[in-house]
């Protein structure tokens, strides 16, 4: 098989996010089994439907071309691409007895694994967004202490331009210390545990939540959560745009323009959340 640069980066990352997740073995020694548990993994990982079909249909296609060049090499991951976005369930938002039991557990990890569950709980904030967080992304801006969402550094990435914006830190996390923590890490990144992998810092901690979640819901389901608690609580459709930075039809806010006072933003977290 022969493919373009780009495409060959890309087809190495998902060889060695399944072999990471399923083991490194003789290409006969994979079966069906492995696939499927992969599968689950990738359900869990709070990767998109299009990204999940995306790694099994590039994986298929390499099982494939080795069945037909190989002996003992058959195609284990036909058959299971999603067919209907609501097999991955485990992107629905997080009822209220969910969400206590989640606060609880939370409470009990690391404090950095807990302040990264925290701003996930009560912003919105993609997983890589949080991850990434350099301890000068933290600003008080005209009062307000903010995460100042932007992609500065060379190890800094955001998913669209929308995306690049303050969004008011909530006091639950205040009460938490979180500001000593930040002042801690002065000079440095918030989660300098992390290591810079697949082009993110958000890959190892995604891997760790699947494992140790309190209920079965991924990680981006919070950020459905905060979505549908700002709309339960009448926040304006721009605060919500401005509190998420992007907007998909996943996600019942539509992007609109407009600035909104960071006091504003502030009031409707501490509302909805």
């Amino acid at each position: 098989m022969s493919w373009a640069p780009k495409e060959t980066k890309n087809q190495q990352n998902y060889i060695n996010t399944f072999i990471e997740h399923v083991g490194d073995k003789c290409l006969s020694e994979y079966t069906k089994a492995d696939a499927v548990a992969f599968k689950t993994w990738l359900l869990g990982s709070g990767k998109s439907p299009t990204t999940i079909n995306k790694y099994i249909q590039k994986l298929s296609l390499l099982f494939s071309w080795l069945s037909d060049h190989t002996e003992q090499t058959t195609d284990i991951f036909k058959g299971l691409k999603l067919k209907r976005v609501k097999e991955v369930n485990v992107r629905s938002g997080y009822t209220d007895p969910e969400l206590k039991l989640f606060d609880s557990w939370a409470k009990e990890q690391e404090p950095w694994r807990m302040f990264i569950a925290m701003i996930g709980r009560y912003h919105g904030l993609r997983s890589n967004e949080a991850c990434q967080l350099y301890s000068d992304d933290i600003e008080r801006v005209n009062g307000v202490w903010c995460f100042n969402i932007q992609a500065t550094r060379d190890d800094q990435s955001l998913k669209t331009e929308a995306s690049q914006r303050l969004v008011p830190i909530h006091s639950k996390l205040l009460a938490a210390g979180f500001l000593d923590f930040v002042a801690s890490r002065k000079g440095d990144r918030l989660f300098k545990e992390l290591p810079y992998r697949n082009n993110c810092y958000s890959h190892l901690f995604g891997q760790w939540f699947s494992r140790n979640r309190p209920v079965n819901k991924d990680f981006h389901s919070l950020r459905h959560t905060v979505a549908s608690k700002l709309k339960a609580a009448g926040i304006p459709l721009q605060y919500a745009a401005a509190i998420l930075g992007h907007t998909n039809k996943a996600i019942s806010y539509d992007r609109y323009g407009g600035d909104v006072p960071l006091n504003k933003l502030q009031e409707a977290l501490e509302i909805a959340l």
